[in-house]
């Protein structure tokens, strides 16, 4: 099959580039345009009521609070700050009704679609193509691939869920961007449509990051179709161009502070246990999936919970996705217009899909401009196909682009058709997480998920049986890693509202045996033995974690608890000596060692110097901000006899404490008493017993699984009963 789509690298340097051969033929673009919405609006009609789902509520609540309290801060550039802006609009002037969130979503995707249509109808008007299209083929192709796209499945992922509004609307000011690129190589005055698209692209990176890789597509889109050498590119629009790059990196340099706050967290952006080479393996599985998906989306997922892959099941995707860009690259090489749709495909991709962790390997709303350049390509090509199968019947050339259209049709029917059925995958919570469990079973997220959507509707057993497994998976896949685990806390909090609380410990005991070398079992089931009073089998069971994985933080300051209770302060306070030297970092490792050596009531165990030195190191030199910490130094303040900087210490911690009580309804008696010591010149003293209350600092003991949040509780908390119910853990 032919893809000549190229009149040759002559055409591209012979034809000027700043004048269009034809002009368009409005009455035909305007009604293609007006059918792309129509049939926009028909495949997204019944996406308007579907209630928030998962990141929704954050999201929103987010844009509420925006509205609510309204502050000079907000005038500050910070990531994706138009896209909450929008949210924020969106509650102001429809009193947050879920259906206008919608609508505007399905406004953007729609305009999107119009935008793609003019993209790819004056791109193949171009003179660098040598005529190799004329006014029909290129209006009728261009419109094949805007419907596709504009029908396609995958694409619901962006536009049904309301949050993935930043991907959309990322993608239409990318798109835009490209436009007016287009619109300025072949206009008479070309200036206004080149300061656009400026405006437009720090409009897109308002929005999304990933517009950053906009100017080096454009770059490549200039070189390809535009001008026929680099110097001319440069000599034409290098200015364009310094516009672009000089900005982003002042952009690029003021933001990065925020990848090192709460705000990179929220992107996503960071994974301490996935390295970039163990990211960018797997993601050649995950793109393969997406091509896939794009040809045949059968199986749509919310929430993959995709897991990193080991090298052994990764040799036939990783040599797939290297042909394919080592095809790309040979293809640029030659400047061919198929090498372009290629490397957009990958540009597009690579900020979330190369070698750059990110906590969710595959997600489905990605694909939304990708997308884009395999739907084109493939409409390419079936137009070759067409034109070839006209000639070889006799017909007339002229008649390929009405197979092309018919072609398309029939394949669009049916994708629309599974666009709408899929619309209806996000009415509601329980819909969504039985439709992510039945496409990927082994996403202990979406199954923990289906278990709170399954407890709200009120099938308590089925809850309980999805919760048990979104733990094994979650145990599984954490293997090593340590760290809490989210469906603990659910289906504790499932067997405490069943009356069942000791069904956890046959559950752990039996996860014990069939996985022993799984450290997680073996940490939940210590901690419960320890709540349960039986220090002697918590011991030889987070010994057991400890020696599964001597590095995870909390099993070890857990089994210092156990020994703390079965009275053996020094064997304890050993281990947690070597905790501390071993993870120098560890604050809470090093706060709970200073905490039991300035209040311990054997006076052999005490050490009130070791005590100071650990709290200062903490709180003075690593400025700590949390409550918990400074009573500890407080306290080793008294233990050597320095009462009035110990009060000093409390008192600071008091401060903190009734800033979290404001938040979190806590009460910081415990200092009190503590001042009262302090303030008679008298050190603290705990009992051992104690000890159990905090067993395990940050661990399963100190956790809870929230049942559920929602939209309608921010909006109600606004003066608005307009609202929906969100599950979210």
């Amino acid at each position: 099959m032919s893809f000549d789509i190229d009149a040759g690298p002559e055409a591209a340097s012979g034809a000027p580039a700043d004048v269009c051969s034809r002009t368009m033929p409005r009455r035909a673009v305007a009604f293609l345009s007006l059918l792309l919405v129509c049939v926009g609006i028909w495949t997204y009609r019944n996406s308007l009521d579907g209630d928030g789902i998962f990141d929704d509520d954050p999201n929103v609540g987010a844009a509420v609070d925006m509205y609510k309290n309204p502050s000079p801060k907000l005038l500050l550039p910070r990531p994706r700050s138009l896209a909450y802006l929008t949210f924020a609009l969106n509650y102001k002037f429809d009193s947050g009704r879920v259906r206008s969130f919608h609508q505007v979503n399905r406004a953007i995707h729609i305009l999107a679609a119009l935008v793609l249509f003019g993209v790819a109808g004056r791109t193949l008007r171009l003179p660098s193509l040598g005529g190799r299209y004329d006014d029909e083929a290129a209006d009728r192709i261009a419109f094949c691939i805007a419907l596709i796209w504009l029908v396609h499945p995958l694409q619901t992922q962006a536009v049904t869920y309301m949050v993935q509004r930043i991907e959309s609307s990322m993608g239409l000011f990318y798109l835009l961007c490209l436009y007016c690129l287009i619109r300025g190589a072949t206009a008479q005055r070309a200036w206004p449509w080149y300061v656009l698209d400026v405006l437009l692209f720090f409009l897109g990176i308002g929005t999304k990051e990933v517009i950053g890789t906009a100017p080096l597509l454009m770059l490549l889109f200039d070189r390809i179709f535009l001008a026929g050498s680099w110097r001319e590119v440069i000599r034409r629009r290098g200015w364009f161009y310094g516009l672009l790059l000089g900005p982003m990196i002042l952009f690029g340099l003021y933001m990065a502070p925020y990848f090192n706050t709460k705000w990179s967290h929220d992107m996503g952006l960071g994974h301490p246990w996935i390295t970039p080479w163990m990211y960018a393996r797997t993601q050649t599985a995950v793109i393969l999936h997406y091509l896939r998906l794009a040809y045949w989306p059968d199986k749509l997922c919310l929430d993959y919970c995709w897991p990193v892959m080991p090298v052994r099941e990764l040799v036939v995707p990783m040599a797939v996705i290297s042909a394919l860009l080592a095809l790309t690259l040979w293809a640029l090489r030659y400047r061919s217009r198929v090498g372009f749709l290629a490397a957009g495909f990958f540009l597009i991709l690579a900020p979330t899909s190369s070698f750059m962790p990110i906590n969710d390997l595959a997600v489905e709303h990605r694909m939304y401009l990708p997308l884009a350049c395999v739907v084109s390509l493939t409409v390419l090509a079936a137009y070759a196909a067409c034109e070839r199968f006209a000639v070889r019947a006799g017909w007339s050339r002229g008649i390929a682009p009405k197979i092309l259209i018919a072609t398309s049709i029939v394949i669009a029917f049916p994708l629309a058709l599974r666009t709408v059925a899929r619309n209806r995958d996000y009415r509601n919570s329980l819909a969504m997480w039985q439709s992510a469990v039945a496409a990927y079973p082994m996403s202990h997220r979406a199954t923990n998920n289906l278990a709170v959507s399954l407890w709200e509707a009120q099938r308590k057993q089925e809850a309980r049986e999805y919760f048990r497994r979104a733990f094994d998976m979650e145990c599984i896949r954490s293997a090593n890693r340590g760290g809490y685990l989210d469906s603990y806390g659910g289906l504790k909090w499932v067997l405490n509202a069943l009356g069942k609380p000791n069904d956890i410990f046959p559950i752990l005991s039996e996860g014990v045996a069939r996985h022993p070398n799984l450290v997680h079992y073996h940490w939940f089931l210590g901690d419960e033995l320890l709540g349960a009073g039986d220090s002697t089998r918590a011991v030889a069971e987070l010994r057991e974690a400890v020696r599964i994985d001597p590095g995870f933080n909390a099993a070890n300051v857990m089994l210092a608890t156990a020994l703390f209770l079965e009275d053996r302060p020094r064997d304890a306070i050993e281990h947690l000596r070597a905790l501390v030297r071993r993870e120098p970092k560890d604050t809470a490792a090093a706060n709970y060692l200073a905490w039991v050596l300035a209040t311990h009531p054997d006076p052999t165990v005490r050490n009130g110097h070791e005590a100071v030195r650990l709290s200062e190191d903490v709180c003075l030199a690593r400025n700590a901000k949390d409550a918990k910490s400074w009573g500890t130094l407080a306290a080793a303040y008294a233990e050597s006899g320095r009462f009035d900087d110990a009060v000093k210490a409390c008192q600071t911690s008091i401060s903190l404490a009734h800033v979290k009580t404001l938040k979190a309804s806590e009460s910081p008696e415990p200092l009190h008493r503590q001042m009262s010591c302090y303030s008679e010149r008298r050190p603290y003293r705990i009992k051992v017993e104690e000890l159990a209350v905090h067993r395990s600092p940050g661990g399963p003991a100190a956790r809870s699984t929230k049942k559920g949040t929602t939209i309608r509780t921010s909006l109600e908390a606004a003066g608005t009963p307009n609202g929906v119910r969100i599950c979210i853990l």
